[in-house]
């Protein structure tokens, strides 16, 4: 039988040597399931293979880079979403009804987390003061997280942020000053079910077209004219939808189809600026599905020549706002300051443009309330 198992050992060896070759020449740069860029392998240095540093870089590289990682991490979250029936899969909690959410904020110390929410109050105002000195209305949209909406089907191990919402939001609200017109999401929500997509953290178009609206209201006052679309204005279709959390989790939860493609179903026009990206795409992600994802800047001009003219800024939660603008609006000019590098403030371009209405997002699906991202999104730098 020695000869058994040497043939065992042989091809043992052979399979970790073609393992370890195809790894090497792995240069993959971002994992989709991870939503992160992946380490590389560095130079070979046969000098630096005693520095601890320089071996936790080819380590890393190697765990990021090994051949069938994804698989691999697709095999793992099965087993435990679908074998053992774990309550979490990494940082997502798998609720009721197939909806998975974001592992929680979770506030550890209130007085510090009240002043900076205090000291976002202080920069918007700031900014809301310039940006009225221009001519415009300022307008600042706040979207919750998906935990703080979606409580029906959170599971019930999963603990309360509505209650820390609602205490900040109360605390924001007293802070803010008259030239700001500010917007909380959960109210326009209210009493609405599924506003968010089951596998993601984004809005999903049902919910965006209630915020859209309610925006719509306020430039009513001023435009009694302006032309506002309905649901039913679009053609709507469904697909399982490859939501951030589902990719997080390799799939392993398969959600029902879900509304995401649309198309305007009326006399259309729209001319983007330096893209030819569409406007309501087809993808199966959020991102493509509407203005082809986030961009630096992004400008639209229709045919509404009688039209006022509308600026945001905001990340991907505003995408499909956008799209649904340019349905009313003769302009729209819309910024994502994560990858925005002009050196340009928020206040910088509405002094330029002079638009309308400005529409100020600073969200993300991470934390509630955090000063350096208020300051990204009014381009404001820490420098």
């Amino acid at each position: 039988m020695k000869w058994v198992k040497g043939i065992f050992i042989g091809f043992f060896a052979f399979f970790i040597i073609c393992m370890g070759f195809s790894t090497f020449n792995n240069k993959k740069e971002k994992s989709l399931i991870e939503g992160r860029a992946l380490k590389q392998f560095p130079a070979f240095s046969g000098e630096k293979l005693i520095q601890t540093e320089y071996l936790n870089t080819l380590s890393d590289a190697f765990s990021d880079q090994i051949t069938g990682r994804d698989k691999m991490i697709r095999a793992y979250n099965w087993l435990i979403v679908d074998v053992l029936q774990q309550k979490w899969a990494g940082s997502i909690a798998i609720g009721k009804n197939k909806q998975l959410y974001q592992e929680p904020e979770l506030i550890t110390d209130e007085a510090a987390y009240e002043k900076e929410v205090k000291e976002c109050a202080e920069l918007i105002n700031k900014e809301a003061a310039k940006i009225k000195a221009a001519g415009s209305i300022f307008i600042y949209l706040n979207v919750p997280r998906k935990d703080v909406v979606e409580t029906k089907n959170l599971p019930d191990y999963y603990p309360d942020s509505e209650k820390d919402y609602d205490h900040l939001i109360s605390l924001l609200r007293s802070k803010l000053s008259d030239d700001v017109i500010f917007l909380d999401a959960k109210d326009i929500f209210e009493g609405k079910e599924h506003v968010y997509y089951s596998t993601d953290h984004h809005v999903n178009f049902t919910g965006q077209m209630l915020i859209y609206h309610k925006l719509m209201s306020i430039v009513k006052e001023q435009f009694p004219d302006i032309e506002v679309k309905e649901l039913s204005d679009f053609r709507q279709k469904k697909r399982v939808i490859d939501g951030s959390f589902n990719r997080r989790i390799g799939y392993a939860l398969t959600p029902e189809k879900e509304v995401l493609s649309v198309r305007p179903d009326f006399p259309y026009y729209a001319k983007r600026r330096s893209s030819k990206t569409a406007i309501f795409g087809g993808g199966k992600t959020y991102a493509t599905a509407f203005m082809g994802g986030d961009y630096a800047s992004t400008f639209v001009k229709t045919d509404k020549k009688e039209a006022p003219s509308i600026f945001i800024s905001g990340s991907s939660y505003t995408n499909s706002l956008e799209a649904l603008c340019t349905c009313s609006f003769s302009t729209m000019h819309s910024v994502d300051y994560r990858s925005n590098k002009s050196g340009k403030t928020l206040a910088d371009y509405v002094q330029s443009e002079k638009p309308d209405y400005v529409v100020y997002l600073p969200n993300q699906s991470d934390k509630h309330f955090s000063l350096s991202t208020f300051k990204i999104h009014l381009g404001i730098s820490d420098n």
